[in-house]
């Protein structure tokens, strides 16, 4: 299946109960269970640390593959209705739908959304994240991000100052 044999591919499983059905999934696609390595979701970072490249579903998981660098293409299912509902009666238009790009504004991780999610269009972006000049320009876009978001330990600060009571309340109403 693979064009490169020392490639490894890794599939982070989000519980037990999935991973059944993934191996009948990759059984019925040709895949060997060896060709497949299966992550608990426990060392999804451990993976995200040691990943040359990902494809990821539009969420958090963006946000946290851009803090570790790693290259990816971002993609998420879109029914025809829904695409409807969003973007004819909603009338949802963004620039971007994935977190990176949105807080980036700008794009940095390929987006593969809806009606743009087939598998010819997948192979094409996720092969171009093996392109040196364009993975380092991604590289450096995620650094910047990094520096965007900044280095602050945001939930130690918040408990902190809620353990120290310092917290300040608004006033409460009249009552």
């Amino acid at each position: 299946m693979k064009k490169d044999p020392t490639l490894q591919i890794a599939l982070s499983v989000s519980g037990e109960l999935n991973q059944p059905l993934i191996l009948e999934i990759l059984k019925e696609k040709g895949w060997q269970e060896t060709e497949i390595i299966l992550v608990p979701v426990d060392f999804s970072y451990e993976l995200m640390k040691a990943a040359y490249l990902a494809i990821a579903k539009s969420g958090t998981v963006t946000l946290e593959l851009a803090l570790h660098q790693v290259p990816t293409v971002v993609t998420y299912g879109v029914s025809f209705l829904d695409k409807i509902i969003a973007y004819d009666i909603l009338r949802i238009r963004l620039q971007f739908y994935c977190l990176v790009n949105i807080i980036a504004q700008k794009e940095v991780f390929a987006e593969m959304i809806g009606p743009q999610l087939t598998l010819p269009a997948l192979k094409e972006k996720t092969e171009a994240l093996f392109d040196e000049p364009h993975r380092t320009r991604i590289q450096r876009d995620c650094e910047s991000l990094i520096h965007l978001l900044g280095d602050k330990e945001t939930a130690s600060e918040a408990a902190a100052v809620i353990l120290n009571g310092t917290l300040e309340r608004a006033p409460s109403g009249p009552g």
